[in-house]
């Protein structure tokens, strides 16, 4: 299975996510990682054989070209949620990172965090229709940069692990 994990590397991956990965690697998975932030060296930056793929203008712009031409209806539905939730920036980097993704031939899209990065996967859910999961932690229940979208999307989601009893609690209600 071939899976795109949406990350920060922007201070390397939290340790916890880099093990998670390598771990998923050593049993066979095929991890794709594409990252909102990076920066190299870190004890926990990508080991030299994962993939990396990095935010890019030109592929930016021909992401939104693509998704324009190619499937209209369903871009314009999400310039809709955009518009009315503030998700311009997440939006246009699904562009670009779900283009690649369908060039990989990624099966599943794999968020931790229900922050930014899970609104960039919500938006390659939708341009791409394949499944996105999620693993909620503590830091998008109470200092989530967009609660709003982050409610009305979690719906989307297929499945949601949360890391706590309380966090799930939470969700639930």
């Amino acid at each position: 299975m071939k899976v795109a994990y949406i990350v920060s590397i922007g201070k390397g991956l939290e340790s916890f996510i880099f093990r998670e990965i390598d771990e998923l690697i050593k049993r066979g998975l095929e991890i794709v990682l594409y990252t909102t932030k990076f920066k190299k060296n870190d004890i926990f930056s990508p080991k030299s054989g994962w993939i990396v793929e990095k935010i890019n203008l030109i592929k930016v712009i021909f992401g939104i070209i693509y998704w324009l031409v190619s499937s209209p209806i369903v871009f314009f539905k999400q310039i809709f949620l955009v518009l009315n939730h503030n998700t311009i920036i997440e939006f246009i980097i699904a562009c670009d990172y779900s283009l690649r993704m369908k060039k990989d031939k990624i099966e599943q899209i794999h968020c931790h965090f229900g922050d930014r990065k899970f609104f960039i996967g919500f938006f390659c859910k939708k341009l791409l229709n394949i499944k996105l999961t999620l693993t909620v932690h503590a830091h998008e229940l109470y200092a989530n940069p967009n609660i709003k979208f982050f409610k009305e999307s979690l719906n989307e989601a297929d499945k949601i692990v949360a890391i706590s009893k309380k966090n799930k609690d939470i969700l639930i209600n």
